[in-house]
């Protein structure tokens, strides 16, 4: 990968910009239901603001413990995780979501060098998509909205 370019890993390979490869201007068939793990207040602000202006059902967790009671509770179409949670491994949320809710598809955010290599998807049976921190918004956006409208197209309608 040439230097200053943002990696995304998907189980089908490296996109450079995802939203173009994806085709984000697709129809959306249902609101996504989004659960965001990540420690960094305002990074979690941030993703659920926009996500939410785009319709979808955002909640937001601080820690791997409030991400997995929350999805002891509720179920998520996608869920976007910080690998690297400040109390606790997000990757524990990755597991409880892989045998609690095997239908929520997730999508991991890791700095540069952490799980780079694509073993993300070895880790956990469910995990749709890497992402480093540093990437664009509309390539996460992308990524959730062709992730969710995905799993969300096989639930019925409410």
């Amino acid at each position: 990968m040439r230097r200053g370019r943002i990696g995304l890993r998907t189980r089908v390979g490296n996109h450079g910009h995802l939203a173009t490869c994806l085709g984000i201007a697709a129809l959306k068939q249902k609101p996504i239901r989004l659960l965001i793990v990540e420690s960094d207040p305002s990074l979690a602000s941030f993703w659920a603001r926009h996500l939410s202006a785009l319709g979808h059902s955002v909640e937001v967790c601080a820690s791997a413990c409030d991400g997995i009671a929350w999805l002891s509770r509720h179920p998520a179409d996608v869920l976007v995780l910080d690998a690297e949670l400040e109390e606790a491994s997000g990757l524990a949320v990755a597991d409880y979501a892989a045998v609690a809710r095997p239908e929520t598809r997730v999508i991991v955010v890791t700095s540069a060098g952490v799980l780079s290599d694509g073993s993300i998807f070895s880790l956990s049976t469910n995990t749709c998509a890497q992402v480093s921190a540093g990437a664009r918004l509309d390539d996460l956006v992308a990524l959730v909205e062709h992730h969710g409208n995905r799993a969300s197209a096989s639930r019925p309608l409410p």
